[in-house]
């Protein structure tokens, strides 16, 4: 089965049939000591949270992909991490009996909820943000709250109000018909809030969240294991069938369904991730391979390879140019699409001179003058970065009519250049010229000038009508 799955993924990629320009390759590879089991960008998409086998959760920060905060909050296995509707909590669940809600972006655990579920699949905020509804099983005998007795191991979906100290109580269970074989393995609620979905066994549940009822039930195939919502569709997986569902007249219906696993045997034992571009969807399978399908027909796309272990869960940042994928080898492998072949990228040489030196315009955009520094020395170093929040500013720098540094996404890391000015003219001007506006208008970068032991810090600031410009007035010793 391996051979014949890798086999139809080269096909397609090698015969030119369904395939995307850009690619994703290999850029970089973090490694923890633990195997990961869930990942999630949190939503003002500055950091990654990472859940872990051991029980650890790393908060990474994306441009240095560095672990900025690392907590532990229970023994066995973090299965679920997701957010709160605001983007300011969020939620952890796994083994132990324990929910845990963390504010963000501190990472600073709010409380715990003591739940009558030792194997907690997941744990979701309501679309209000005061309920959290989680489900799995139980492995032991425990206290049933709505019956006031104890009973064996059983499986059900659970709610608890989002507040500290507050008691679990069943939503809905249904032992008549499942006995002690069911199992929830994954959950979520829908993009329009209304249902609490989660996998039962050969069944998709939709829990009716306001009416407080099983809404209905979607039968399919195999033993379902992950599903991943968004608006209008869900993309649920498990034993070897991948399934794309839309929403038809108030309800979802299977639209496609594929045979997606590498093997027999296998479980479609992975999280999915959908890029919000709506491009790429992501799985992974039980031969540690990552594939990459087309989310509207589920023809497949690219596979990749890398992980020495179970590929485990995914997650796109950074507009979609960047996918983080992690599994049980504990590495988190980052991956990026190639920019386009240089010819494809217009070049940028128009600059318009007055006298003296003085530039009027650049690529038909008018130039500013904000800055003069006095320097006495034809060559020395700047530095640019961006000093306050970075926000996808792209930058190209000209002096004197020379591009001397194209296409750069300005970062909190300095950038340090070696100029060189005309020491023939008394007027050497530096410009910025934006390339986009970033999501904060206008593009700024701030320059540190280092010459003659001092250092000079100021902001340039440019749009897409008028750029901003730096003199260099050279006056020799």
């Amino acid at each position: 089965m391996k051979k014949v799955i890798a086999a139809l993924f080269a096909l397609v990629i090698l015969s030119g049939v369904k395939t995307y320009s850009q690619q994703f390759q290999l850029l970089d590879t973090k490694t923890e000591s633990s195997g990961i089991e869930s990942l999630v960008l949190a939503p003002d998409g500055k950091t990654l949270i990472t859940g872990h086998l051991d029980g650890t959760i790393c908060i990474w920060d994306i441009e240095t992909w560095t672990v900025i905060k690392k907590m532990k909050d229970r023994v066995g296995i973090v299965n679920s991490i997701l957010f709160d509707p605001a983007g300011t909590k969020f939620v952890t669940a796994g083994e132990g009996g324990t929910l845990g809600v963390y504010e963000y972006p501190s990472g600073k655990l709010s409380y715990m909820l003591t739940i009558p579920c030792d194997h907690n699949s997941f744990a979701a905020f309501s679309a209000d943000g005061k309920t959290i509804f989680y489900g799995g099983r139980d492995s032991d005998r425990h206290y049933d709250y709505n019956k006031n007795e104890y009973r064996e191991p059983y499986a059900a979906l659970w709610r608890v109000n989002a507040s500290p100290g507050s008691k679990s109580e069943i939503a809905f269970s249904d032992e008549t018909k499942y006995g002690l074989s069911s199992s929830i393995t994954d959950g979520n609620v829908d993009a329009s809030g209304k249902y609490l979905v989660y996998t039962r066994n050969s069944e998709l549940m939709f829990y009716d969240i306001d009416g407080k009822r099983m809404g209905y039930r979607l039968p399919m195939k195999g033993i379902l294991n992950n599903l991943t919502p968004v608006t209008g569709k869900i993309y649920v997986w498990g034993d070897r069938y991948l399934n794309l569902l839309e929403l038809t007249d108030g309800k979802y219906a299977v639209k496609k369904t594929i045979l997606a696993g590498t093997r027999e045997g296998t479980y479609g034992y992975s999280k999915m991730v959908l890029s919000s571009n709506g491009k790429y969807l992501v799985t992974g399978d039980d031969a540690n391979d990552v594939n990459i399908w087309d989310p509207n027909t589920l023809e497949p796309i690219q596979q990749i390879q890398g992980h020495t272990d179970l590929s485990r869960t995914f997650v796109f940042c950074k507009d979609d140019s960047v996918l983080v994928t992690a599994g049980y080898d504990g590495k988190l492998m980052i991956w990026g699409t190639p920019k386009p072949p240089k010819d494809t990228v217009p070049e940028i040489i128009d600059v318009v001179f007055a006298e003296n030196n003085v530039p009027v315009a650049i690529k038909e955009r008018d130039v500013e003058l904000q800055s003069t520094i006095t320097v006495s020395q034809p060559e020395f170093d700047i530095e640019i970065w961006d000093r306050s929040v970075v926000d996808g500013d792209s930058i190209s720098l000209n002096l004197n009519g020379d591009w001397i540094l194209q296409d750069y996404m300005v970062v909190k890391t300095k950038l340090k250049i070696h100029v060189k000015i005309n020491p023939k003219v008394t007027n050497n001007y530096l410009i910025l010229f934006a390339l986009n506006l970033g999501e904060i208008s206008p593009n700024t970068a701030a320059v540190q000038v280092l010459i003659d032991g001092k250092e000079y810090k100021l902001t340039l600031t440019s749009d897409l009508k008028k750029s901003g410009a730096l003199n260099f007035s050279y006056v020799p010793k």
